[in-house]
């Protein structure tokens, strides 16, 4: 198998929460990277998250993205809770897609934001819920 072929079934294998075949691939020499925590994240896999942690694989912002994304609330907590790197452009897509509960796990453990761009987005997509709580955070 190819490495990017490798590489694509780590990444598949993350998303779906098969640990099993992630290790497999892992020990295949497929290298563990950011891609890997980003697609467990975006199929809300913490299970996997917290065992290719400890692997020591890394994750940037694209994880808390990714959590926010496919609406993984427990996904996004672990890697707020443990010190996964976010930006503002989470909470923008929290905003866009009317996640206030991303939202307000983000500005729980604070996540940068640009407060007025994401009511903004917010009011344009009608998430008036997303609105209401901007408005409270001022």
């Amino acid at each position: 198998m190819a490495p990017h072929e490798r590489r694509a079934v780590a990444q598949r294998a993350a998303f779906a929460g098969e640990l099993s075949v992630l290790r497999f691939a892992a020990a295949a020499g497929c290298p563990l990277d950011a891609t890997i925590c980003e697609e467990a994240a975006r199929g809300g896999h913490v299970d996997v998250l917290r065992a290719v942690r400890s692997a020591g694989c890394p994750w940037d912002r694209r994880t808390c993205r990714a959590a926010v994304m496919g609406d993984h609330i427990g996904a996004l907590q672990y890697a707020l809770a443990n010190g996964c790197e976010r930006d503002s452009g989470a909470c923008l897509l929290a905003a866009e897609l009317g996640n206030v509960e991303a939202l307000r796990a983000l500005r729980a453990r604070g996540c940068p934001w640009d407060r007025d761009l994401c009511r903004y987005h917010a009011d344009q997509r009608s998430h008036d819920g997303v609105v209401d709580f901007i408005d409270c955070q001022r």
